[in-house]
C-alpha cells in the first residue's frame, strides 16, 4: 500500500517537526551527496519520531508509566500504559535510524600521534 504524501501534508506546517528536520539535516550535511537522496526519508522519520518521543515522555510524565486494566468481576490490575509501549518501540526504532545516518557518515577521524605506538614499539626492542 503506498502511503499519500497528503497524509504527512500537516508535519511540514508543523513548528516542532520543522525545527527538528532542520538539526538532524544540519547534523547530516556531511553525508555524501550521492547518498543524501536516499537518507532523506531516514532523516524525515528521525524527526518524526523525535517529535513523537517528546509527545510519548510528556504522556508518561503526566499519567504514569502504568494503568489500571479490569477484565471482567474479578480480573484486574496494573499493565504498562499505551504511551510507554510506544516509547519503547519508538526509541528502538529511532535508534536503528540514527545509527543508519551515523553510518554513513564520511569518516573523519583524524588519529593524532600521542606517542603511544612509538612507546610500545620502543619497549619492545
Amino acid at each position: 500500500m503506498a502511503v499519500s504524501e497528503k497524509k504527512f501534508e500537516h508535519l511540514k506546517n508543523d513548528k516542532r517537526f520543522s525545527s527538528e528536520l532542520k538539526k538532524i539535516k544540519n547534523i547530516y550535511k556531511e553525508i555524501p551527496d550521492d547518498k543524501k537522496k536516499l537518507v532523506q526519508r531516514l532523516v524525515e522519520n528521525a524527526s518524526f519520531m523525535a517529535i513523537l518521543l517528546e509527545d510519548l515522555q510528556e504522556d508518561i510524565k503526566q499519567n504514569g508509566y502504568k494503568e489500571e486494566y479490569k477484565n471482567g468481576a474479578n480480573q484486574f490490575g496494573f499493565k504498562r500504559s499505551i504511551a510507554a509501549d510506544l516509547y519503547q518501540v519508538t526509541i528502538k526504532n529511532y535508534s536503528s535510524v540514527i545509527k543508519q545516518l551515523n553510518d554513513l557518515l564520511p569518516n573523519n577521524e583524524i588519529e593524532e600521534d600521542d606517542g603511544f605506538e612509538a612507546f610500545v614499539n620502543s619497549k619492545n626492542r
